[in-house]
């Protein structure tokens, strides 16, 4: 039997534990980087005996067989690499049978197009972290001036700059970059209503965030149906500007809005108590003392408080970015939590009532009003539906869901809201966890026994479940990780709860079809494929290469695998343990099984990831790993270097990464597989304006570059666009539900 060749440190004669450790501290940490050093360096740096020092450097050259090899050699070499499938024959078939051992794949391209929704939708979405709501055919068109729109798949993309969309992702909504937009033709939409009113029209391939038999799922909305629970934000977390605005100034300018007085020289009110503080705020903050105009009626005392001078002016700058009448300032859209409270609450003292039996405010008669002021009060945590009222254009806003004293500590100064809400989530969320929860209950007292099997009773009959429950459930099983310490199954459960919890719920009620005939939009959203828009905040959606890989790689060899784990580096938040199970079962496979031979790591900058990569070649020949995906591989990188003058550390380091994994793939024969982010290039005009970022480095080092875009449906096709042993060629394929798939014809 052939000795094993020596793969680490330790594995080299006469390099004991304390060797290793002063060659690893000196910046010796691998074989590569012993084998290309000088015997007298390594002697300076370590301490050790020159002779030493030669003898271990001959080691790791002999361990690396440095030196020259026939053809022949080369030949039989790559007899050896072994192949993955990616669940797509066609797709396969384009790699040259799979996904290689001993190489570098990469994938890039776009996935956002085909997925559309109405000209009419509004979206939220921030320039220069400035958030406005606006209808996308408008965005569409406002951008499509500054920086041209080109020719795209089916239809028509207008790349963007410094624009970023609200996103959903497993740890809340946040900012993310958007990479384009796009428009095509469509003959008919398809029409979403819910029970608590909203209303969505989307093509019938866009995907929806519903409740499925094992959690969340998305799926097309031509597959929707009334009884489908539906997801919807509660709460819009943005990362607030900069403003000069005070929490009396958000609290006045709610006043003015509230008594339509934008372009108005004087705003009326009807409480002396709030004449009072106006008075007072105008003369502390502005200088301002003006002569209140008294009138009696019959039924009310109205007080007349003219508005003019440096009041007048500061108004005008507020609302510069407002385009229509009656609109919410970008300061306040963008601002603190404190200031949207203060502003709310102005708005509500200011005339705007609650009705505490509706749960609904007074109408407002503009449309981009209501539908901005649906988006201010998911800042605070709120979801509401802008519904029509009325045979003329008014507009309410109805409270759905609320977070527990979301509207209680409003800054109130004459007025008062009792909300009748009370937050509950259907019983189909619990089921993943159900078989966990059974687990759990004999490890509690009588009570808690009791409350599980009561909830176990209500998910059994499909009653929804209320946020005392599930606070008890969350509380309970924090106490029980106290007590057993740490418990992966416990973590999982309540990192469950906690997404049910950042959720709000709805039920569809009516889906139909209707003519359209006209463009419908959507938005390219590289990393989380979900954008927030609607007339109220709705997630609406927009790769899986990894996810699938890190499945087949355990496969039995004769089923397409190698019978071995994956390590997933995820550099940005991609990782969905619901796809993992999804793709296991529908391989017949234990999806618990599987996901504890996907060994993850998340992280946060480059130095971590790289940090990782190194922690690499200690783990692979301990956990049998055959598998490396990184997604993706230059996220971090482009975060940290950006402009160009950081581009030649930025290419230089990442040269670095790159030359990492190809040492992984070479030394342990495993398959290496990264997904690249693509940019917008504004100045081409013809073809595809993508290309993928990382520059000349990325484009030589991995093995086999596949580009993916858009096809029509749930298709992707894609090309290979370098490998020195394939030729050029091009293979269509399919993302189900159940993963990547041979598409249907």
């Amino acid at each position: 039997m052939s000795k094993e060749k020596p793969k680490s440190l330790t594995d080299l004669p006469g390099v004991t534990s304390s060797i290793a450790s002063k060659l690893i501290e000196a910046g010796f940490p691998t074989l590569e980087a012993l084998a290309v050093s000088k015997p007298e360096e390594v002697s300076q740096a370590t301490g050790i005996p020159l002779t030493t020092a030669t003898k271990i450097i001959e080691a790791a050259r002999r361990a690396l067989d440095i030196r020259f090899r026939t053809a022949r050699e080369v030949k039989q070499e790559r007899l050896n690499v072994q192949k993955v499938t990616t669940g797509s024959k066609n797709l396969d078939d384009l790699l040259g049978g799979g996904i290689e051992t001993k190489t570098v794949t990469e994938f890039f391209g776009e996935f956002g197009t085909g997925k559309c929704i109405a000209k009419d939708t509004y979206i939220a979405y921030l320039n220069h972290d400035v958030l406005h709501v606006d209808r996308i055919s408008e965005v569409y068109e406002r951008y499509a001036k500054t920086y041209g729109e080109v020719p795209y798949d089916n239809g028509y993309a207008v790349p963007l700059k410094n624009v970023k969309v609200l996103s959903y992702s497993e740890s809340g909504v946040k900012a993310v970059e958007a990479a384009f937009l796009y428009r095509e033709w469509s003959n008919e939409v398809v029409v979403v209503r819910t029970k608590s009113g909203r209303v969505l029209k989307l093509t019938s391939i866009h995907k929806v965030l519903v409740v499925g038999r094992n959690g969340l799922e998305w799926i097309p909305a031509k597959e929707l149906k009334p009884g489908n629970i539906v997801a919807a934000p509660i709460f819009l977390a943005l990362q607030p500007i900069e403003t000069d605005l005070t929490k009396d100034d958000a609290y006045f300018i709610g006043l003015v809005v509230a008594r339509g007085s934008r372009k108005k020289t004087s705003i009326t009110l009807t409480s002396a108590k709030l004449k009072d503080w106006v008075l007072a705020y105008l003369e502390s903050r502005h200088g301002f003392k003006p002569s209140v105009k008294t009138i009696n009626s019959s039924h009310v005392v109205k007080y007349v408080i003219p508005l003019s001078g440096r009041v007048a002016e500061f108004l005008k700058e507020v609302f510069e970015s407002c385009l229509v009448n009656e609109c919410i300032p970008g300061q306040i859209l963008s601002g603190s939590v404190d200031l949207v409270k203060s502003f709310i609450a102005g708005f509500i003292d200011g005339g705007r009532t609650f009705n505490k039996h509706s749960n609904a405010f007074t109408s407002v008669k503009s449309e981009k009003m209501a539908v901005e002021l649906a988006y201010l009060m998911a800042r605070i945590g709120v979801s509401t539906v802008v519904k029509e009222s009325g045979k003329g254009r008014y507009y309410k806003l109805y409270i759905v869901d609320s977070h527990p004293q979301a509207l209680v500590d409003l800054p109130l100064k004459s007025s008062s809201i009792n909300i009748n809400v009370s937050r509950k989530y259907p019983s189909k969320l619990l089921k993943p966890i159900k078989h966990s929860l059974k687990g759990f209950i004999n490890c509690f007292s009588e009570g808690y026994v009791s409350k599980v099997r009561e909830l176990l009773l209500k998910m059994n009959k499909g009653i929804w479940i209320s946020e005392d429950d599930l606070v008890y459930l969350e509380n309970s099983l924090l106490q029980l990780k106290e007590v057993l310490g740490k418990s992966a199954e416990i973590d999982k459960v309540l990192e469950y709860l906690s997404i049910i919890k950042s959720l709000s719920w709805d039920v569809v009620i009516g889906v139909s079809k209707e003519p359209y005939n006209d463009y419908v939009y959507d938005i390219t959203v590289p990393v989380y494929e979900n954008f927030i828009g609607g007339l109220t905040p709705s997630i609406l959606h927009n790769t899986q290469i990894c996810m699938q890989l890190s499945v087949n790689v355990q496969l039995q060899p004769e089923r397409g695998g190698l019978s071995g784990k994956a390590a997933f580096i995820d550099a940005e938040g991609t990782f969905r343990w619901e796809r993992i199970e999804a793709m296991a079962r529908a391989l017949g496979l234990d999806p618990d099984q599987v996901m504890e031979c996907i060994l993850y790591q998340r992280v946060y900058n480059t130095d971590h990831q790289m940090a990782v990569t190194d922690e690499l070649f200690r783990i692979i020949p301990k956990e049998n790993v055959r598998l490396i995906a990184v997604d993706s591989v230059t996220g971090l990188f482009r975060a940290e270097y950006p402009g160009r003058e950081y581009l030649a550390a930025r290419q230089q380091k990442l040269n670095k990464h790159l030359h990492q994994l190809v040492r992984i793939a070479e030394a342990y024969n495993v398959a290496v597989i990264v997904t690249n982010q693509v940019m917008a290039r504004p100045d081409v005009f013809y073809g595809d304006p993508t290309q993928a970022v990382g520059g000349h480095i990325l484009y030589h080092v991995p093995g086999i570059r596949v580009k993916l875009r858009k096809g029509k449906g749930n298709r992707r096709i894609a090309r290979v666009v370098d490998a020195p042993h394939l030729p050029e060629g091009e293979a269509v394929f399919a993302i189900t539900d159940e993963g990547i798939r041979d598409a249907e014809d």
